[in-house]
């Protein structure tokens, strides 16, 4: 999928579940999924958990980054 299909995919979900992402994070997921609309929902999907948990509404890079710690520190 085309990067802009992908943020259509981001934007679609977050705001159903009235989340607000930055920018740099829509980039970034984008990057990251590599065209592939699974990584583009896992994710998001793991952002918006996150974001539950911890009543946070708007998310940035920086939450992205602890996203993938916890989900890195459950492989090893």
């Amino acid at each position: 999928m085309t990067n802009a299909e992908l943020l259509e995919i981001i934007n679609t979900g977050i705001g159903e579940l009235n989340f607000r992402f930055s920018d740099e994070l829509k980039t970034l997921i984008t990057m990251l999924s590599c065209g592939l609309p699974y990584f583009t929902h896992l994710l998001c999907e793991e952002l918006c958990i996150y974001g539950f948990t911890k009543s946070e509404n708007t998310l940035s890079v920086e939450h992205l980054c602890e996203v993938l710690k916890d989900a890195l520190s459950k492989v090893s």
